[in-house]
């Protein structure tokens, strides 16, 4: 098939979805069109159903049971995506190639405060800055959390001090004379290798 033998793949992790980005916003999809996917160019699964991002409106996403260290090339029919002008994508060919089960490592968080009678959020965040994991902390001074099964790489904390308790930043109100909610930005990073679990303390 033409487009199969592209030697360019997109890493895929073994854990998500699978994503495909478009560069306009998505607003339709002809569920009479059949998208496939091939493991190393053998048909694995027929008829496979694709869904709008409900946050963004430019991916659409499938899940599919995935093996390790394997290529996969997804095949879109042309007209199966309406974009929000009204234009319908041309055939698609997007190739993938998932990581090893050996790419994933545990994190063993503790959380403490000597400030139980406080709120706060807690975000975990990869080194591109992405938010990958959020905890709630009120009332206790310590508590343990467990990540399973994350990406190796470099992860990093930021503390949000939640005076409203309403889960999120808040920028203040210059003219009630109330600051921004405090934030601290930790600037540690902590390396998580794939197979290993890592024991990671932070204090606020």
């Amino acid at each position: 098939k033409r487009g199969m033998d592209s030697t360019k793949f997109i890493l895929q992790e073994l854990n998500k979805p699978l994503k495909i980005k478009f560069s306009r916003p998505i607003v339709y999809i002809n569920d009479s069109k059949v998208v496939q996917i091939y493991e190393d160019t053998v048909l694995r699964f027929d008829s496979v159903k694709i869904f709008i991002d409900t946050l963004t409106k430019q991916f659409v996403t499938t899940e599919f049971t995935k093996k390790e260290n394997t290529i996969y090339v997804v095949v879109i029919p042309d007209s199966t995506v309406q974009d929000i002008f009204g234009v319908w994508n041309k055939k698609i060919f997007y190739k993938i190639r998932t990581n090893g089960k050996d790419s994933y490592g545990n994190l063993r968080i503790t959380l403490k405060t000597n400030h139980p009678q406080k709120y706060y959020v807690v975000k975990l965040l990869n080194a591109a800055n992405e938010e990958v994991r959020v905890f709630y902390f009120t009332g206790n001074g310590e508590r343990k959390v467990n990540v399973e099964k994350i990406l190796s790489g470099g992860y990093k904390f930021l503390v949000i001090d939640d005076e409203n308790r309403n889960g999120e930043w808040d920028s203040g109100n210059f003219k009630k004379k109330k600051q921004p909610e405090e934030i601290f930005n930790y600037k540690e990073v902590y390396q998580l290798k794939g197979g290993w679990d890592l024991d990671i303390e932070v204090k606020f």
